[in-house]
């Protein structure tokens, strides 16, 4: 990722779709990692056929959403609240979903060019095409996250090291 802003979802013609404002960029830091955003989301949306260029994980840091994830025959209903997660692979194979409630978010943007970077070039990167998940709890996962927060706010201190 570069300085620009997460696309936290694109339409077909590859134009993001606005869902979000955006509090914070790492991309405006000496942040040397994955792109992580602050965004509050929007009290109430939809998102029909959208994509993503990357893998995303979506931390929820405050308030509660309810959301719905449309599959092929079901609507599946989850709740969005501080320590969960979700995540959601590259491409256009992303369920059409629905929310509402308003909430603060940490977005961190995986790409295959700093996971590669991370991991080594001939890893393999298959790990990015993954089913989406949504309202995960995961303690060490949601540290890690806080932790790139706090490093990226911080000033990032610890450099390329962390």
């Amino acid at each position: 990722m570069t300085a620009e802003n997460i696309a936290l979802a694109l339409d077909k013609q590859h134009r993001p779709i606005q869902i979000s404002t955006s509090r914070w960029s790492s991309g405006a830091t000496h942040w040397a990692g994955f792109t992580v955003e602050a965004h509050s989301l929007s009290p109430r949306g939809r998102l029909g056929e959208f994509g993503i260029d990357y893998a995303l994980l979506g931390l929820c840091v405050g308030g509660v959403g309810k959301m719905e994830i449309h599959e092929e025959r079901a609507v599946r209903r989850v709740t969005s609240s501080p320590g969960r997660f979700s995540l959601l692979c590259k491409g256009y194979e992303q369920k059409p979903l629905s929310w509402e409630g308003t909430r603060e978010m940490l977005y961190v943007a995986i790409g295959s060019g700093e996971l590669g970077s991370v991991a080594g070039e001939d890893s393999d990167l298959a790990c990015l095409d993954v089913e989406p998940q949504y309202a995960i709890s995961d303690p060490h996962v949601v540290a890690l996250i806080l932790n790139m927060r706090d490093e990226i706010l911080a000033g990032c201190p610890c450099g390329k090291l962390y």
